[in-house]
């Protein structure tokens, strides 16, 4: 199901954090405390990627789709920024008009247990989604977290405010 309250992610995402690591007991405690380790940083991570869009897209209206999910039908056809957080915590910044499409191609490339979270924009369409995207890279490259965007993706999504 698609987890639309943050709450409600965080406070599974413990859980899950210890079920992964009760799973492999049977492995090595330092490999288990490696795994731990990361899925805590990605927590944190995402958690900033979340509250970021939500600051520069001025909503708190924000959509969380886990492995295996997808977003509701509301999110067809309409402008979306997204951010896809990866197994190990990178972040990349996207908009798009078919989020469907582009969550399927992201988990292909980085995996089938990212997590993304997303904002339908009510107005302003793709012109507002690359605004905000340009932001949301331009925010996270300023606190050193893991961007996958290219820096080319960053000059062309980037433009100055007047």
């Amino acid at each position: 199901s698609i987890i639309t309250d943050e709450a409600d992610f965080f406070k599974g995402e413990p859980e899950r954090a210890s079920a992964s690591a009760s799973a492999s007991a049977s492995a090595s405690a330092s490999a288990s405390s490696v795994r731990l380790e990361t899925q805590v940083r990605r927590a944190m991570v995402f958690k900033q990627a979340m509250d970021e869009l939500k600051r520069v897209c001025r909503t708190t209206d924000i959509g969380i789709v886990t492995q295996g999910d997808t977003p509701g039908a509301t999110t067809t056809g309409v402008s979306v920024v997204y951010v896809v957080c990866t197994r190990a915590g990178g972040l990349y910044v996207g908009q798009t008009d078919e989020i469907h499409r582009r969550i399927k191609e992201h988990r292909r490339t980085y995996g089938g247990d990212l997590v993304l979270c997303y904002a339908v924009l009510e107005d302003g369409g793709a012109t507002r989604a690359r605004d905000i995207e340009g932001q949301l890279m331009t925010s996270f490259r300023g606190r050193d977290l893991a961007l996958l965007n290219s820096d080319r993706d960053m000059g062309t999504r980037i433009r100055p405010r007047i």
